[in-house]
């Protein structure tokens, strides 16, 4: 307990000081018209100092499975909280999160998602879903790429759940790459139930991307699974 404790305290500190650079960087994304770039790179280095701070070490391979030239459909499993820093940590591409809405009334969080220009989805509302599934596309179009977690939230128990229906819509509409990313131990360091930290090593495998553009209906209805099927199998289990 002492862990969490000293952990959360200092990470405080390390997020109230990178949310601090972010506001300082929004103008110049503003200036610039970069589309929250500038943001997501404070973002990406500060998460860094919180996953070093809670004593969290990353592995990653697959690199090499990143498009750098053009955008791309990031799938990954769900595990923990800290799902969203690894990721934004060690993914050297300029990629926005598709992240439920209530996450930006978190005091300073809700304004470091909106500089970033994360989608926010409203899923209590088809109709605003549906809208955040454009705004996805439209990224895409515009050359970032978006992550997405098609479980929908977080697994209970650690095991990759069904991916939810329309979860790869946007690879769909945009004809773009889907990059399927395995998370593997962050489960371990701080369950769905709990706010209990644990120090550990996480692996994050990238995966061949799977192409989407000529996909036949079938093809599109299984992609899903198909997905899921080679995160699971990057799990060590």
């Amino acid at each position: 307990m002492f862990y969490t404790i000293y952990a959360w305290s200092i990470g405080l500190i390390v997020f109230l000081i990178g949310s601090t650079f972010a506001i300082i960087a929004y103008p110049f994304d503003l200036w610039e018209d970069r589309s929250g770039d500038f943001v997501h790179l404070v973002s990406r280095y500060f998460g860094r100092s919180l996953l070093w701070v809670c004593g969290i070490k990353v592995y990653v391979t697959g690199l090499e499975n990143l498009y750098k030239d053009r955008a791309q459909l990031i799938c990954a499993n769900h595990q923990s909280l800290f799902d969203i820093l690894i990721l934004d940590s060690v993914l050297p591409v300029q990629f926005r999160f598709v992240v439920k809405k209530e996450l930006s009334s978190i005091p300073i969080l809700g304004w470091c998602l909106k500089f970033e220009k994360q989608v926010l989805v409203d899923r209590s509302n088809r109709r605003k879903g549906i809208e955040s599934i454009k705004r996805a596309g439209d990224l895409i179009n515009n050359g970032r790429s978006v992550a997405v977690f098609p479980e929908g939230t977080r697994s209970t128990d650690g095991e990759v759940k069904t991916f939810r229906k329309g979860s790869l819509l946007i690879a769909f509409e945009t004809n773009a790459p889907v990059v399927p990313v395995t998370i593997d131990g962050s489960f371990g360091i701080m369950s769905k139930n709990s706010f209990r930290l644990h120090k550990g090593r996480v692996r994050v495998v990238i995966s061949p991307p799977i192409k989407t553009a000529g996909l036949s209906r079938s093809e599109q209805k299984s992609l899903a699974e198909r997905t899921r099927q080679v995160i699971v199998s990057q799990m060590r289990g």
